[in-house]
Parts: C-alpha cells; structure tokens; sequence
C-alpha cells in the first residue's frame, strides 16, 4: 500500500529492510493492510463483542457509555472544508479531534482488558492471539482436545512397561 510515495506497510513493519512479498501478489489490488510483525486487530469488532446493550456502537457513544466521557462529533464534509482552510487554528482542529479519537480508542481497549483477557485466552486454549479473536469455537475447542492428546499420551508413555 502507497501512501504519497512511500510504502507504508515498509516503514510500519517490524522488518523494513526485507520487503518481501509473496508471489503473484497484486499490490495494486490488495484491499487491507498487513504489516509483517505486527498484530493488526479490529478495535470496534472487539468492542461490538464486549460490549453489549448498545444500540449504537459510534465512538462517541460507546466511550459515553464506557468510559463515561463525551466527545464532539464532526462529519466528514465539515473537516473536509477545515483542512481545506488557510487558517492554522483549523489544522489544530483536526489533528486534536483525530488524537483524542486515537486515545479513545487505547482507553477503551485498555478499560475492557482486551489484551490481557485476550492473551489469557490464548495461553488457556494453546493458540495463538490473533486466532483468539479471528478463529471460531471450533478451533478452540480443538486445540484443547489436541493438548489433552498431547497430555495423556505423554502420561502412558511414561508408565507403560518395555
């Protein structure tokens, strides 16, 4: 992904110097982000599974009922014509309203105990963090058939005479 000439996946990975890429791959055409080396996670399907009760799941209102704090509201049109301003004072604007919603987003994973509950998990069910919250029961409930497997096969193989 480009981004005003510079490879943004590049510069945001936990290697930048390899830029390797898998073959036949399209660039042009690839639709989400990956970085290699880092977890990528979705923070509002997160918070639509951990939060339950809404019935609008906006920042605004979801840090309301969270955090109990109140954010303004801008739509896309009115910063839109702030960044096409002149004045500085609008650029302040902006940048401070896409910060606090960048906080935001921190306070509210780190309220809910996203990642530590998440990294629980995963150490429970024996996989890996990101397959906690992509991955379905199913694999879960396999991967813990599979370490009791591991367990119990262990455990005769110790007792069991020559």
């Amino acid at each position: 992904m480009s981004f005003i000439g510079r490879n943004l996946e590049l510069l945001l990975s936990r290697t930048p110097d390899r830029g390797y890429k898998r073959p036949f791959e399209d660039v042009s055409k690839k639709e989400e982000l990956n970085i290699h080396g880092r977890v990528m996670i979705s923070v509002w399907r997160i918070i639509r599974s951990e939060v339950s009760g809404l019935t609008s799941f906006t920042f605004e209102n979801v840090c309301y009922r969270v955090l109990m704090e109140r954010h303004p509201y801008y739509t896309h049109s009115t910063l839109t014509k702030w960044w096409n301003e002149i004045a500085h004072h609008n650029l302040w604007r902006i940048l401070d309203f896409y910060s606090i919603r960048s906080r935001g987003n921190l306070k509210l994973l780190h309220h809910l105990d996203v990642v530590g509950k998440t990294c629980e998990m995963a150490r429970l069910f024996g996989i890996q963090f990101l397959e906690v919250i992509t991955r379905g029961s199913q694999f879960r409930v396999e991967s813990i058939l599979l370490r009791l497997s591991k367990v119990s096969f262990q455990f005769s193989s110790c007792y069991s005479s020559p």
